[in-house]
C-alpha cells in the first residue's frame, strides 16, 4: 500500500531556502537616473519607480505566500502525529 507522506523538514528548509531569495527582490533606483535630463533616461524615471513599487508588493505576497505554506505543513505534521497517536494508541488497547 502507497503511504502518503510530508518530509516536513525539507519542506521548512525548501521555504527556508525560497524566503532567503525572495527578501532579496528589491529595485533599487539609481538617484542619477531621477536626476539627468537626458532623454529617453528622463522618461524611464517614472516607470522604474512604479516597477520598484510592482517588485516589492512581489517580494510582500511571496513571502506571505511562503508563511502559508510552513503554516500548512506545520499543521499537517501535527494532524499526523495526532492520527498516529490514536491508531498507536487504538492498538495498544486492543
Amino acid at each position: 500500500m502507497p503511504i502518503i507522506g510530508l518530509e516536513h523538514d525539507a519542506l521548512m528548509e525548501a521555504t527556508k531556502k525560497l524566503a532567503s531569495q525572495a527578501i532579496k527582490i528589491e529595485m533599487p533606483i539609481n538617484e542619477g537616473i531621477t536626476e539627468t535630463n537626458m532623454n529617453p533616461f528622463s522618461s524611464y524615471a517614472p516607470l522604474m519607480g512604479e516597477l520598484g513599487e510592482q517588485l516589492l508588493q512581489y517580494r510582500r505576497i511571496l513571502l506571505n505566500d511562503i508563511d502559508q505554506i510552513r503554516s500548512i505543513g506545520n499543521t499537517l505534521k501535527e494532524m499526523d502525529e495526532r492520527i498516529s497517536s490514536e491508531i498507536e494508541k487504538n492498538i495498544v488497547d486492543k
